[in-house]
């Protein structure tokens, strides 16, 4: 049997809090535990009799003052408080309950220093107990406000246990009951309440004291004198703030919802809050804003919170109006004018028959004749539209005068302005029906409903016809434009109104308002809007607006009435026709347009109709493909190819995303189909007129899902593109291989070149959004190597793969391959294909003699060599290694330059294998590729050049990239580093021996910092001071070029991340970023011994204004990362400089330059 005296002496004596818990949790589990008749409630009660007043023992609570222990004796109590924390609720007797009551509340008329937070506490914890008795909650709340006036002199932590002991006692529904009929009424036991906390001021026991209030009004019926006392306890602090020096955990807008919640806590309080809130916001400039919406939000929860709107609400309806409408008509600030319209809107929904009526007519009222006043018309249109949008039944009331008017007051209009206002409200009437069509109404509401629709039916020409045609005039305003950019809008959201009939099982199923005449109207006009060329003033007068706004309103009314999209795309194949025709400037500017345009109007958004928006789908892919073959027969130019499948692109992704954003779950799905089979499904894809498709609708097959849908896209996608893949390619005379058709006749070499990229791009979006299983279905994989040709390219015939990773093909191939997941890739391993193309593409001597294609050739082998493991393949680790070396060695052995070039370029495929590899694996079996290349840089003839070419093993690939399901570990980078870039690193410090030549120690510095840019500073940290030297150097001997750049962005990062680093080089920074953007002594700082062709290109404009930008940042920041004394020295030249390049003719250097001087001019 545990000691409780000697625990409680424990507890006393214990400062470490969780020793504290666990010696009242051990007391709890000895009540638990002990047998009744032990009276174990009694021995831990008296187990702290010792500090307790008027006790013998006063050696144990007195100090050598002869003082109370005050503090022993609220830990004392605490340990009672705390047990009770701890033990079973069910545990006490309701005898036992009664003691511990009497006792804890004893302790707020005995002691009113140690024993009101403990005692509050186990109070608290009482409550909750199985055999706690109501009755005795009024007891409690007697014993508290036997504090009077020591409560408030209680620390604020006493104070907020009180508060919580009150609440949870008011909100016991048992202890309300008895409170109830103890008091009835009267409540007296809430005067003496509000008595006892009347001047409370702490934050944080304020919100539980306003919640207490609002408890207690709407649990309790008090009388009226009740009733008037507890409101001006809460009235007293209204508005509510919270002083900046508070130091509290409760933010001001949590204290100002909590005091908002005691105004709206009952229905009894109308009469006196209503009337005290709007007293408030009429007392004009004397209110701040804050004060106004912290009011409006106010009167909204009352008048959302109260239930009996005809006793609390319909009485105060006109005031309200009258009182706040002046907010919105004459008011200026956004936040006061919003918070005032949702006061109104809310008030709407509580009023129904004929209060209804009434305010919605008062409404009306006041505000149509202000639509006649420009200066009134948008503040009317907020206050009509606020109300009007509340519910149907405001609506149906409400939008036949308004619309009425607006028509009027569009006949007559006061300036472009006025009737742009007009417009705009208009519309959002327009928009508020279709929000509204979509709520639940009952029989008779729908009925009122559909009463008012005539007045939608004829708006199209009494009110938009006219201001869309403006913008065509040839001497259009700015103000035309605007004009006709409203009407459009407005024109969208016309055309997409439904009926709401009680028949319709849903809006979706519901007849379009406005006739099928009207809507292909519309289609029409906005089409033509949006395909017109506007020459340049036309879009300095805000053509480029209408014509946005005019494809999204376009959008919408298709998505309504889908029937109108067959002759949009009829008249967009028109026009393409036309323009391939008739090439110009002007024809590719509109081909570059139209296709994204169709796109978007048809593809960009799901229907409810999944087949419907499929077939919109396929009209768009096939009429632009159409025109797409059209051109290439008519040997067009390659750039209109590029303009139209960049239409055929934006259709499959827009309805990819579509899909998507519907469901995002749209994956791969059961019974997928192929290439073959994809025809069958949709004949119309066999098809070569697009208006064949508008006659098969009722053949249309059937869509059960948005997954389906999408996969069925994909696929359509991809047929389409293998279509486009075999017209862009021919088999040779010797049938073993692919050459691209004769549609390319190298007339515009860079434009056929693009086409070919972007045709690679669509392969490669589709076949990576293709699922995993739908990738193996398709065998995706043979696609990169057979270029959709399966009859005529056999993986298992070919004998080299040359032609496919060397030529102009290449790009087709690497689309495909990027996209393809390791799964796949792995089958061409298994088929020995890949090795194949390793084994070509390593080897020594291997050159492609097209430029642009070397970059595709190492893509593909980087590509190769990340998806697989190919470290488990001995053969090819082999080769991959005796490559390497053999094309070094000939590269350094060699007296041929061109023999030299093909060598560099293998060694460079190699290096982007490599890094591709390095990527997904970094064990033993690449540490002798990794010896081989610490070698690279070691060569005063080639190894410039070699050392540039090691970036490419670090730099960021887009086909190396988790997107695009390569394997990338999470510290490969770090791990090249350690193998790679700091044993080449100390080379470059001139910590080898063995090598002495300084032209080699540049190529290795070189190589450092072309890799060392594109890794995170976290992971050179510990050499930063070393690869700073190596950057500096660099820096200081090439000057401006690429070379000069890198060492430049290495120098930048590393200040911005650790400036202390470049604290003994300032100097040398200044002087050579000075050098850098005032081109000033870039050839006098050239070593001798550095050879001709080192940074020997000339740099780009781009790399010039790169370089200078970057110094100009590095210059600028310095004030910033040192204390003047280390500057001061520096700045009359620095600032000479800096005014020099305020004056450069790149605009970005010249802004970058001012921050600088301006940062410099603190250097004093």
């Amino acid at each position: 049997m545990a000691d409780f005296r000697q625990l409680a002496l424990d507890f006393v004596l214990e400062d470490n809090k969780t020793k504290s818990v666990s010696i009242a949790q051990k007391a709890a589990k000895e009540i638990e535990a002990s047998a009744p008749t032990s009276n174990p409630v009694a021995r831990w009660v008296e187990s702290v009799q010792p500090w307790m007043p008027g006790n013998n023992d006063d050696d144990l609570m007195r100090d050598a003052a002869d003082t109370p222990d005050w503090s022993a004796r609220s830990k004392a109590l605490e340990f009672l408080s705390m047990t009770l924390s701890y033990l079973n609720p069910d545990v006490l007797k309701p005898s036992q309950v009664n003691l511990l009551v009497t006792f804890f509340g004893a302790m707020f008329d005995v002691d009113h220093k140690a024993g009101i937070l403990p005692s509050a506490t186990a109070l608290s914890r009482i409550i909750t107990m199985k055999s706690f008795h109501p009755n005795s909650g009024k007891d409690i709340i007697q014993k508290v406000c036997a504090l009077k006036d020591d409560f408030p002199r209680q620390l604020s932590k006493t104070r907020l246990a009180v508060y919580e002991l009150l609440r949870s006692l008011i909100s016991n529904k048992e202890v309300a009951i008895s409170l109830k009929q103890r008091d009835g009424d009267d409540a007296a036991f809430m005067k003496e309440l509000l008595h006892l906390c009347q001047i409370e001021r702490d934050p944080d026991c304020l919100i539980i004291w306003f919640d207490v209030l609002r408890l207690f009004l709407s649990r309790f019926s008090s009388s009226k004198e009740t009733l008037e006392e507890v409101y001006g306890a809460f009235k007293a602090y209204f508005p509510i703030t919270l002083p900046r020096t508070a130091q509290s955990g409760v933010t001001p807008e949590e204290l100002k919802l909590q005091l908002r919640k005691c105004f709206s806590s009952s229905d009894s309080l109308a009469y006196l809050a209503l009337p005290f809130l709007i007293g408030k916001l009429d007392q004009g400039d004397g209110v701040t804003v804050n004060v106004k919406v912290d009011v409006l939000r106010t009167i909204r929860a009352c008048l959302e919170e109260y239930r009996d709107s005809k006793e609390a609400i319909i009485p105060y309806t006109n005031r309200i109006w009258t009182s706040l409408k002046y907010e919105v008509r004459n008011g200026e600030i956004e936040d006061t004018i919003w918070a005032t319209l949702e006061v109104l809107k809310t008030l709407a929904t509580r009023l129904t028959g004929d209060d209804l009526r009434d305010y919605t007519l008062t409404v009306t009222r006041d505000c149509v004749a202000d639509l006649a006043t420009p200066m009134y018309t948008t503040a009317a249109g907020r206050l009509l539209v606020s109300v009007l949008s509340a519910n149907p039944s405001t609506f149906v009331l409400m939008v036949a005068p308004i619309i009425t008017h607006i028509k009027e007051n569009l006949r007559h209009p006061k300036s472009p302005t006025h009737s742009q206002d007009l417009l705009k409200i208009l519309r959002i009437v327009l928009e508020t029906r279709l929000l509204l069509t979509g709520v639940e109404m009952s029989e008779q509401e729908r009925n009122d409903f559909a009463a008012v629709d005539g007045v939608f039916k004829t708006l199209y020409s009494d009110v938009y016809k006219s201001p869309l045609e403006l913008s065509k005039k040839s001497d259009a305003s700015d103000e035309d434009f605007k004009l006709s950019t409203e009407a459009a809008q407005g024109v969208g959201a016309l055309a997409g109104q439904k009926e709401v009939q009680s028949l319709a099982p849903s809006i979706s199923d519901a007849k379009l308002l406005l006739p099928a005449s009207t809507c292909s109207e519309s289609c029409e006009t906005l089409f033509d809007i949006t395909t017109i060329h506007w020459n340049e003033r036309a879009r300095r007068m805000g053509a480029d607006d209408l014509v946005n706004e005019s494809t999204k309103a376009l959008q919408r009314i298709i998505q309504a009435y889908p029937e109108g999209f067959q002759s949009l795309i009829s008249k967009g194949s028109s026009i393409l026709r036309h323009s391939v025709t008739d090439f110009t400037h002007d024809s590719l500017d509109t081909i570059q347009s139209l296709g994204p345009l169709l796109a978007y109007v048809g593809c960009s958004t799901l229907s409810e109709n999944l087949t419907q928006s499929l077939a919109q789908y396929i009209q768009t892919m096939m009429a632009i493909e159409l025109e797409l073959l059209a051109a290439i027969d008519q040997a067009a130019s390659p750039r209109l190819w590029c303009a139209l499948i960049a239409g055929i692109h934006s259709a499959v992704r827009y309805f990819n995303d579509a899909c998507l954003e519907r469901d995002a779950k749209a994956g791969a799905v059961d019974g997928l189909l192929s290439l073959d089979t994809i025809t069958v499904k949709y004949p119309q894809l066999s098809s070569e007129n697009v208006s064949s498709e508008a006659d098969s609708s009722s053949s249309r097959p059937s869509l059960s899902s948005v997954s389906e849908a999408r996969s069925d896209a994909l696929l359509i996608g991809l047929h389409i593109t293998g279509s486009l893949y075999r017209r862009t390619t021919k088999t040779a005379e010797t049938g073993s291989y692919l050459a691209l058709s004769d549609d390319f006749k190298n007339s515009e070499p860079q434009h056929e070149r693009r086409y070919l990229y972007l045709l690679s791009e669509l392969a490669g979006f589709i076949v990576h959004e293709l699922s995993e299983s739908q990738q193996a279905s398709l065998e995706v994989e043979k696609y990169a190597l057979n270029l959709f040709r399966e009859e005529e390219i056999k993986l298992s015939e070919s004998s080299s793969w040359s032609w496919l990773t060397r030529g102009d093909l290449s790009v087709l191939s690497l689309g495909v391959l990027e996209a393809v997941r390791p799964t796949r890739i792995a089958r061409l391993y298994e088929s020995g294909v890949a090795q194949q193309i390793l084994a070509e593409g390593t080897a020594p001597g291997d050159s492609v003699t097209d430029i642009t294609s070397r970059p595709v050739k190492r893509s593909i082998l980087s590509v190769l060599a990340n998806k697989h493991n190919i470290e488990t393949l001995d053969p090819i680790m082999t080769n991959v290694e005796a490559s390497l070396q053999d094309s070094l060695q000939k590269i350094k052995s060699s007296s041929s330059d061109d023999f030299s070039v093909a060598n560099l370029e293998t060694s460079f495929s190699i290096f982007s294998l490599i890094g591709g590899l390095l990527r997904r694996y970094s064990g033993s079996k690449v540490q002798p590729l990794i010896q081989v290349l610490r070698t690279v840089p070691n060569d005063a003839r080639f190894g410039y050049q070699l050392a540039r070419g090691l970036e490419i093993i670090v730099a960021p690939q887009r086909y190396l990239t988790k997107e695009n399901y390569a394997v990338v570990r999470l510290l490969w980078l770090q791990k090249v580093y350690v193998e790679l870039i700091k044993p080449m690193l100390e080379v470059a410090l001139g910590n080898d021996a063995s090598i002495t030549d300084p032209v080699i120690k540049t190529n290795y510095s070189l190589a450092v910092l072309l890799m060392v840019k594109h890794l995170n500073f976290s992971i050179y940290e510990q050499d930063a001071d070393k690869i700073l030297r190596i950057a500096i150097a660099i820096a200081q001997n090439l000057g401006t070029g690429s070379d000069g750049m890198a060492a430049l962005q290495v120098i930048k990062n590393i200040l911005v991340e650790a400036s202390e680093q470049a604290q003994d080089h300032i100097r040398s920074l200044v002087k050579i970023c000075t050098g850098f953007f005032t081109n000033r002594g870039q050839s006098s700082s050239r070593p001798d011994w550095l050879p001709a062709e080192y940074g020997a290109v000339v740099a780009t404009l781009e790399v010039q204004a790169g370089c200078g930008k970057i110094a100009l940042e590095i210059v600028g920041g310095l004030p910033r990362m040192f204390e003047p004394r280390y500057l001061l020295a520096y700045e009359p030249q620095v600032q000479r400089d800096l005014s020099t390049a305020c004056g450069h003719r790149v605009r970005e250097l010249r802004s970058t330059a001012r921050l600088a001087r301006g940062a410099w001019a603190d250097v004093k």
